[in-house]
Order: structure tokens, then C-alpha cells, then sequence
């Protein structure tokens, strides 16, 4: 396929469209990896889709160029503020971006050696109370944020019922729980919620001792003793029962 020529007539579309209502985005005609500026000659207003397009024929037309390659990946990846993706590719060009970007990042990094002075800036890197502020006012609105309702909630309840975790997870939720630092004024007030409501182990110590307590009588043979220890060999499984029946 001739990508060279399809690329030139999306181009030549993009000049003599008349339409000024349309949204537009501008497209460096000659890329600037290629020698291409900034000047008005080399740009086109090009619609979102077609501003894709031609990022994605740029990469057919040049597969050995990494900086064409890598302005395909940002678009075919790119996503807005709020962490939607702009353009929906199909699941081949999906592919086809995923394979560029792995083999770029092989090029990037094999071979690399990373000192141990940069690895101890990155393990004491810290978020300056502004930073924290303006990383939380931009992370507001997003998708994470949004309220459950009430059928995601018993849906939710529903799939987790009776679910077994696996070690692993059990590990790191007891770690990130113990990492956890409530504030005096959240130990208090959770301090007055739980305020005679019984612990779990005094839950469990009281059904237990109902359980050990409870009486019962085989209607079999009349044995007295632990309900619990009767329907072990009393009741359906008493031999008085099964005399019977071979009589």
C-alpha cells in the first residue's frame, strides 16, 4: 500500500477544507524529526481523526524513525485530564502501537546501569506539601472519585461473597493496614462508635459456649447427652436405627 500517497491527499484535504466551525488541531506537514519548522507553510488543520490518521501513516511511511514512532504512541495512548482516552483505535492498531513502545523501551534501556546515588534519589523522593495539593486538586473529578451507587454496592458484595483471598493479598492488605496512622481525633470518635458493641473473639467464645452447652436426646435409643457429640453416631446414624431395618 502506497501510505506516501494516502498521506499526501489527507494533507491536500486538510488545505482546502472552507469549513471554519469544525474543532481542528494542527499538523506539522513535514515533521520536525525531518527537517519540517514551525512556519505557517508547514502546518494544517487537521480534525482529531485525521490528525491521527496521519500520525499513523507517518509511522508506516517511516517504521525506523523513533521520534515518528514515539508521536504515534502518544497519540494512539493519549488521554485527557481526566484520564479518558481521546481516540479509540482498534484492536490492531492498539497492537501495533503496544509492540512499538515495548521495542522502543528494549532500545532504551538495555544495557543500562543505574547508579546506586540515583537509585537512593529516587527512594527519597518526596511530594512538597504544594505539589500534594495541586496533584489532589487535579485528581478530583476523575473516575476513581465517582460515588458507588447502590446496585455497584450489592453487585460488588454479591462477586465477594464467600471469595477465599490468597495469601499473598491477605500479606498486603495486613502490611498496608499496619502502615495505616489514624489521627487522635479519628481513634476517638471510632473509640465512641465501637463502644459496646463485643469483639469477635468474645462473639465467637459465646456461640462456642452455647454450642459445648446444648443438650439433646437421641429419639432412637434415648441417649442423653451433647448435641453436638450425638449427631456424631446418634439420631439418623444411631445403630438402633440401622437394627431395624435389617430386621
Amino acid at each position: 500500500m502506497n501510505y506516501l500517497k494516502i498521506y499526501n491527499e489527507l494533507i491536500d484535504r486538510g488545505k482546502k477544507r472552507e469549513d471554519k466551525n469544525l474543532f481542528y488541531e494542527k499538523h506539522h506537514i513535514v515533521p520536525k524529526c525531518l527537517g519540517g519548522d514551525n512556519s505557517l507553510e508547514n502546518k494544517v488543520n487537521l480534525t482529531p481523526r485525521e490528525h491521527f490518521i496521519a500520525h499513523l501513516l507517518l509511522h508506516r511511511i517511516y517504521p525506523d524513525n523513533n521520534k515518528i514512532s514515539f508521536a504515534f504512541i502518544m497519540m494512539a495512548f493519549r488521554v485527557d485530564k481526566y484520564g479518558n482516552r481521546q481516540y479509540k483505535v482498534s484492536s490492531r492498531v492498539y497492537q501495533e502501537a503496544r509492540e512499538i513502545q515495548r521495542e522502543l523501551a528494549r532500545e532504551v534501556h538495555t544495557g543500562k546501569i543505574v547508579s546506586e546515588e540515583t537509585r537512593a534519589k529516587f527512594r527519597a523522593r518526596t511530594h512538597s506539601e504544594e505539589s500534594r495539593r495541586k496533584i489532589g486538586l487535579k485528581s478530583k473529578g476523575r473516575a476513581r472519585d465517582k460515588k458507588i451507587s447502590e446496585e455497584q454496592k450489592k453487585a460488588i458484595s454479591i462477586a465477594q461473597t464467600g471469595r477465599i483471598k490468597r495469601p499473598e493479598e491477605l500479606r498486603k492488605i495486613s502490611e498496608a493496614s499496619k502502615r495505616k496512622k489514624w489521627s487522635p481525633e479519628l481513634k476517638e470518635r471510632m473509640s465512641k462508635i465501637l463502644k459496646g458493641v463485643p469483639k469477635k473473639s468474645e462473639n465467637i467464645s459465646r456461640a462456642a459456649t452455647k454450642r459445648f452447652s446444648e443438650k439433646g436426646i437421641c429419639p432412637y435409643c434415648g441417649t442423653e447427652g451433647q448435641l453436638m457429640n450425638l449427631k456424631k453416631s446418634h439420631f439418623e446414624k444411631c445403630k438402633s436405627v440401622r437394627v431395624d431395618i435389617a430386621v
